[in-house]
C-alpha cells in the first residue's frame, strides 16, 4: 500500500516484481480518460451504499495493471451543489476549487473535534469545531449531513 506519489513511470519501474496498491492520480490522462469515459449506469454495485465501481486494465509505464474507477454519490452531489451554487473549498494550497474529491474532503474533516454528552436521555452536541469549509461542505451535502452537525438528537 503506498501513496499516490509513488504513482511515475520512475516509480512503477523500481516496483516490478512487487506487488503494490495505490491511487492512481488524476492528472494522469489515462486516469482522467478512464474517468470521462465510464457512464455510471455501467459500473458495478459495490455492496457499499452510494459507491459503484468499474474495474479495467492499464499498461502505464509499460507495467500491466488492474484500476478501478470508483464512483461515489457524495461526491457527485457536492460538486453539483458548488457548481449550482457559485462555492468553492480550499484545496491542499489553499486554492479555491469547485471539483474536490471526497478522499479531500475526508482529509479536511479528519481534524473536526466534536464533542457530544448524553443529557436527559438525549444526545446533545457540546462543541464542534468547524472552518468554513467544514460549513460549505456540510451544508452542500443535505440536510442529514447538518443534522450530524449543527443540532441536537
Amino acid at each position: 500500500m503506498a501513496d499516490s506519489a509513488l504513482y511515475t513511470a520512475e516509480g512503477l519501474q523500481e516496483l516490478s516484481g512487487i506487488l503494490w496498491v495505490t491511487r492512481v492520480p488524476e492528472t494522469i490522462k489515462e486516469a482522467q480518460e478512464a474517468i470521462k469515459g465510464t457512464d455510471k449506469e455501467e459500473m458495478e454495485e459495490s455492496g457499499i451504499q452510494g459507491y459503484r465501481y468499474r474495474e479495467m486494465e492499464s499498461n502505464y509505464a509499460g507495467i500491466p495493471q488492474r484500476w478501478l474507477v470508483v464512483y461515489s454519490l457524495a461526491e457527485k452531489k457536492l460538486r453539483e451543489t458548488l457548481a449550482a451554487q457559485g462555492l468553492t473549498v480550499k484545496d491542499q494550497q489553499r486554492r479555491p476549487i469547485k471539483t474536490p474529491t471526497i478522499r479531500w474532503v475526508f482529509r479536511k474533516f479528519e481534524d473536526v473535534l466534536i464533542l457530544y454528552v448524553y443529557e436527559s436521555d438525549r444526545l446533545k452536541l457540546i462543541q464542534c469545531e468547524l472552518r468554513p469549509d467544514h460549513i460549505t461542505i456540510i451544508k452542500c451535502l443535505g440536510k442529514h449531513v447538518e443534522k450530524m452537525y449543527f443540532f441536537d438528537y
